[in-house]
């Protein structure tokens, strides 16, 4: 065992050695792009890293911290079975360790980025490495890693922790192919266990396609030369069997859940072909390889539905070397083949509803729930990492052939750049907006467009002058190479994913220890309602003009009471029509006719076009809760003009002088029944959505949604906040009545405590007007948040006075929606068997107190006391693995109003107990066990098998 270590240590010891050049360029990227985090105080806390698996990871090391599995948590929507759920594993690897070492969730999410990252560079480059050079394996990581679909992706942990391991497991594949043993096969069930364990369903299918894929083109040459030799074959499909079987049973955590609750979600059924359309990679979109911001920012975005999902950016020299896989065929060409059928499959299926084959499969019901056909761009990455390259390699080639086979390979440089181009120079001949949008880049000032240029100038210097390098100056040109594409990818992706300041986001929302307490006072969860001006009405007047240009003639005065003691700046829009000269004068003032407190001078290079003038005063700050005076004026004829509209409230007038040096009677008597248009810039802390708690940020209060969930949820659960919520629609109908004041016997009946919302400043709050109790407020910039109660709402666990049932959920939503509903007198109820007649008729009046005992997530118990029989409704979601027990007997399964957890219970005193049993879950723990004592035997088996011979060898 000594020896075995000892070999293992020096052979690691060499090739890092060997390959010490390219591993220190990898490791000089990946430090350059995470600097931010590592040392710059910044963070990622983006979109579906902050709204899901922020949240989640909480969850998950509360349910560690514990020794418990996160089988179901009451926290996300009405009750979500986690380990089914689909999203981020809880026993994604790195995650587990960094739980275990109590890393907080926000920064075991940037260990996470960092980490995987690094194991995606290191993995690439150890799987290239055994087919090109070590300059070419770095080029090949590099594309891998920091290419579109990785970076566009970056906030989706559910990603990453899969496509990480892919070259991991492209090396336990190639390995295992060349030689099956038992190691070699437990090493491939390993990684493909860790990677379904770890990540998004469709992502872990998609890198085992791509597995499959090169396994294919590796295995099938091997398995064809060793066709005559029966052993070896039954040993390979022996073992690949056995691995098969072993991942499977490892990864059943991951999988068995999940097909248990599939048939009551949303992705039960097929999903409409709009939505399967959806996101699909447009021929023309293909400029953003290159140009990967052409068509906007993460803030700023007017191209094809998405800016992240449709990411697949690699730079121009990746694409022109990858032209070269047609090269030297006999170098590799199993890899090739491999690079080639991921590329036109990842462009045939990624360009989804602009694809004859996509859309064919689409209409014959071949693809009927893989959403986001965009996706497939994670094939044309991996292609483009491989023949990138190979394509290398090729090039280092190249000047030791005759000079017409070196013509040949240069004019095929810009083969794949060509053919990739066609789409887009085809629609701009027709598309004015997009040739408009073409011009805009090709501006200086686009650094894209240097990039482009100076990769191209790169590859043709590489071209004429690499024959004259010689010796240990030979790679020179290419490393140049290498050093600009990775230079050009991280400058594509640095900005790609907003960062956060640590400082901003350290406090996540004032509102957490109120929401808290509430379930610590209570027992029982709160149950948000957060969304941005859920009921309030902000003043508006449509009608907007523009004021004189500002002149010798013409002064405007606009008084702004200063409400905030952090105001800094005031931003006017402007418009600017002609070009002058002179200045325009911008004065704060505490009175019209005080010398100013301070004063702005704005040449005219300040102005263009239609504007905002952001006007920023030192003085303004101090002059909290009083009314102060901007003053525009001008010594010439100006071009700057104003925005206003009438405004018939006193307090902050607009005045228009027209007078030159004007008495103090005239500057009174120039008021004006109007006001510019302005908005004071408050300089915020914080996240907006965190403060508010918004999707599924509640979880860090302890409380559960009656909003948003993520894909993959119970079916009926997001119908129902959809239906009565308004969850992912407008909120008012066409009465012009909001949908929390239309269904607010629904919201009190759904068990919702408290409400936030975020209220623009000046607006009136319409929640206090329809009986909400506001409990506290926060001042965030422009806007205030507001955090309040719900009096009305029903308690967790409540008796109706009779059940109607209705075996259809849109009947029981038609019903509640369109008919008269008191959720205290009827309950629309689902179930295994409709109730007796009994409990749906109108008896005697129904007397009963029910009171929550135990709420555990994975059992609910309530003691009940009624006069007659009666149905409880217990306001959490439901699934079938819910089972319902009275007096610790079972008793018949019923959904109240589609969603809620429900029991029929007999007149008196009783318990009654909701208890959670997955079937799933009892198997997965039985073949995951099996599993790791399979493995071990796979592992020691030919040990002992060895140590058995030489015993009976020692012994003849």
């Amino acid at each position: 065992m000594r020896a075995f270590v000892k070999n293992i240590l020096e052979s690691t010891r060499l090739y890092l050695w060997t390959n010490a050049g390219p591993l220190g360029l990898l490791s000089l990227f990946w430090l350059i792009f995470f600097s931010p985090l590592i040392v710059g105080g910044k963070i990622y806390f983006l979109d579906d890293l902050k709204i899901i698996y922020f949240p989640l990871e909480y969850v998950y090391a509360q349910a560690q911290q514990a020794w418990e599995l996160p089988i179901w948590n009451n926290y996300f929507g009405f009750g979500q079975p986690l380990l089914a759920w689909g999203q981020l594993g809880f026993f994604t690897p790195l995650h587990v360790l960094l739980r275990a070492l109590t890393i907080s969730p926000l920064n075991l999410l940037q260990v996470s980025v960092m980490g995987y990252y690094a194991l995606g560079l290191g993995g690439m480059f150890i799987f290239l490495r055994r087919h090109v050079s070590g300059l070419g394996a770095a080029l090949g990581s590099l594309v891998f890693v920091f290419s579109g679909f990785h970076i566009g992706h970056l906030n989706h942990v559910n990603f990453y922790t899969a496509t990480m391991l892919l070259p991991y497991l492209l090396l336990a594949v190639e390995t295992f192919c060349q030689k099956p043993t038992a190691y070699r096969a437990a090493a491939l069930s390993l990684l493909a266990a860790a990677m379904a364990l770890s990540g998004q369903p469709q992502v872990v299918m998609y890198s085992f396609i791509v597995a499959t894929v090169i396994g294919a083109c590796v295995a099938i040459p091997k398995l064809w030369a060793k066709r005559m030799n029966p052993l070896w074959l039954m040993r390979f499909f022996g073992f690949l069997l056995v691995a098969a079987v072993l991942s499977f049973c490892l990864a059943s955590f991951a999988i068995l859940p999940l097909f248990e609750f599939l048939p009551f979600t949303d992705r039960a059924g097929a999903l409409p072909e709009a939505e399967l359309f959806e996101f699909s990679y447009p021929p023309f979109h293909a400029i953003t390889l290159i140009f990967p911001y052409f068509f906007g920012d993460h803030d700023h975005y007017v191209g094809p539905k998405g800016f992240q999902e449709l990411a697949a950016f690699v730079g121009i020299l990746p694409l022109l070397l990858g032209s070269l896989i047609f090269c030297q065929w006999k170098k590799s060409p199993a890899l090739r083949v491999a690079a080639l059928l991921l590329g036109v499959s990842g462009v045939v299926l990624a360009l989804g509803s602009h694809s004859a084959l996509y859309t064919w499969l689409v209409h014959t019901k071949i693809i009927t729930s893989i959403a986001i056909p965009g996706r497939f761009v994670f094939f044309f990455d991996i292609a483009i990492a491989l023949s990138a390259a190979l394509g290398l390699d090729t090039l280092m080639k190249l000047p030791q052939l005759a000079r017409r086979e070196r013509l040949i390979q240069y004019a095929s440089l810009v083969v794949l750049p060509l053919f990739l181009s066609i789409g887009f120079l085809w629609q701009i001949q027709t598309d004015t907006a997009l040739y408009a949008r073409l011009l805009t880049n090709m501006h200086w000032a686009n650094p894209a467009w240097w990039l482009l240029w100076l990769g191209v100038a790169l590859l043709l210097l590489t071209l004429m002058t690499a024959r004259y390098f010689i010796g240990w100056r030979r790679n020179v040109p290419y490393l140049v190479l290498v050093v600009a594409a990775g230079g050009t990818l991280l400058a594509f992706g640095w900005n790609y994913n907003p960062r956060a300041d640590r400082a901003s986001v350290d406090s996540i929302s004032p509102f957490i220890e109120t929401v808290r307490s509430f379930g610590e006072d209570t027992g029982l969860p709160a149950r948000l309602y957060a969304a941005e001006t859920i009921l309030a009405q902000v003043p508006t007047d449509p009608s907007t003009h523009r004021t004189e240009r500002i002149s010798p003639d013409f002064s405007v005065y606009q008084a702004i009471t200063v409400r905030k003691p952090n105001t800094s700046c005031i931003e006017f829009p402007a418009r600017i029509n002609h070009s002058f000269f002179g200045t325009v004068r911008v004065t704060l003032q505490t009175t019209l006719t005080d010398k100013p407190l301070e004063t702005i001078t704005l040449a005219p290079t300040d102005f263009a076009g239609e504007d905002v003038l952001r006007l920023c005063f030192n003085a303004l700050a101090a002059q909290q809760n009083r009314t102060v005076f901007i003053g525009f004026t001008a010594d010439y004829l100006s071009p700057l003009e104003l925005l206003y509209a009438p405004y018939t409230q006193n307090e902050e007038p607009v005045y228009f002088v027209r007078k030159q040096q004007p008495t103090s009677a005239q500057l009174t008597a120039s008021q004006k029944p109007a006001r510019l248009l302005f908005n004071v810039y408050y300089p915020t802390q914080g996240d907006r959505e965190a403060v508010f708690l918004a999707r599924h940020l509640h979880v860090l209060a302890n409380a559960s949604s009656a909003r948003w969930i993520s894909a993959l949820s119970i079916g009926n659960y997001r119908d129902f906040i959809e239906n009565f919520f308004a969850n992912d629609r407008p909120a008012v109908d066409g009465d012009g009545v909001h949908a929390l004041v239309r269904f607010r016997n629904e919201l009190n009946m759904a068990g919702v405590t408290h409400l936030i919302q975020t209220l623009p400043l000046g607006a009136d709050d319409g929640l206090l007007a329809v009986g909400f109790k506001l409990l506290q407020r926060y001042d965030f910039g422009p806007k205030e948040v507001r955090l309040y109660a719900n009096p009305a709402v029903l308690p967790k666990a409540f008796f109706v006075d009779r059940a109607v049932f209705k075996p259809a959920a849109d009947e029981t939503r038609y019903a509640m929606q369109y008919e008269p509903y008191e959720p205290t007198e009827v309950a629309y109820v689902t179930g295994t068997k409709p109730p007796p007649e009994s409990a749906a008729a109108a008896g005697v009046p129904l007397r009963s107190a029910a009171t929550v005992t135990a709420y555990e997530p994975l059992r609910v118990d309530v003691a009940t006391e009624t006069s007659r029989e009666a149905l409880l409704v217990l306001t959490d979601s439901t699934l079938p693995q819910w089972q319902t027990y009275i007096d610790d007997q079972p008793a018949p399964y019923y959904v109240a109003n589609t969603v809620f957890k429900a029991a029929l219970v007999p007149a008196g005193k009783h318990t009654v107990s909701f208890r959670y049993h997955s079937p799933a879950i009892s198997l997965s723990k039985k073949l995951t066990l099996g599993g790791l004592v399979a493995l071990a035997l796979l592992l020691t088996l030919p040990q002992f098998i060895s140590w058995l011979s030489r015993t009976a060898l020692a012994k003849s």
